[in-house]
């Protein structure tokens, strides 16, 4: 992991979908979600 996520946990962040949004896998992400899957998903720019 990153030192990015690394600070999130430590903060009390579930779960991350990191900024710019990949459009195609967004909708997945989402639903990934929603069924209770912890996303660590960081996007690289």
């Amino acid at each position: 992991m990153n030192e990015e996520v690394d600070l999130l946990r430590q903060s009390g962040f579930d779960g991350v979908i990191g900024k710019p949004i990949n459009v195609a896998a967004f909708p997945g992400l989402i639903v990934r979600v929603v069924q209770g899957e912890t996303i660590w998903h960081i996007s690289q720019a």
